[in-house]
């Protein structure tokens, strides 16, 4: 959603959809990146399509939620991952971006990168992929750290748990 300040309080969001007619028609995971201000679409549709790639990361221009289509003049774009089968959630820090995928963690700082992780068979041996739409990504910036909440395997509903974020 887009939400114009200069229009006052009586004027309500609209969806990119509504505002742009390049923007993504489907996507899983939507943040801004904090530097440059890039609206970046994860598991997005590629432009003109309304099938979803759930490996398509596509971005705005800078500083433009309305312009998808990328050109000479802009900064807009797309990157399609080349190994995975979906990005589960992300999250932007700094000039890079941080995803989890089913089976590793991943980072793009201008090209995409599998972080090593030292916990990554514990994490994703219990990971409930069933589940995967609640997972949620967060930081730590005074050290530096990003981190996953997701559903573990042992708290599924068919192993009497409740199906949530206990991880």
């Amino acid at each position: 959603f887009y939400w114009d300040k200069s229009l006052g309080l009586s004027t309500r969001a609209k969806t990119l959809l509504e505002l742009s007619d390049s923007a993504p028609l489907k996507s899983r995971k939507v943040i801004v990146s904090e530097r440059d201000r890039h609206v970046i679409c994860f598991g997005a549709s590629p432009l003109g399509s309304n099938v979803q790639d759930r490996l398509l990361i596509r971005f705005s221009s800078q500083e433009n939620p309305f312009l998808w289509t990328a050109d000479t003049t802009n900064t807009a774009g797309d990157l399609r991952i080349g190994s995975g089968s979906e990005i589960v959630t992300a999250v932007a820090v700094g000039d890079a971006v941080f995803w989890m995928g089913y089976d590793r963690f991943y980072i793009y700082d201008g090209r995409v990168n599998i972080i090593p992780c030292s916990v990554r068979d514990h994490v994703f041996n219990d990971f409930n992929e069933t589940q995967s739409e609640k997972v949620y990504a967060g930081v730590n910036t005074a050290f530096g750290e990003v981190f996953w909440f997701y559903p573990s395997q042992t708290n599924a509903v068919s192993n009497g748990g409740t199906g949530e974020n206990d991880k």
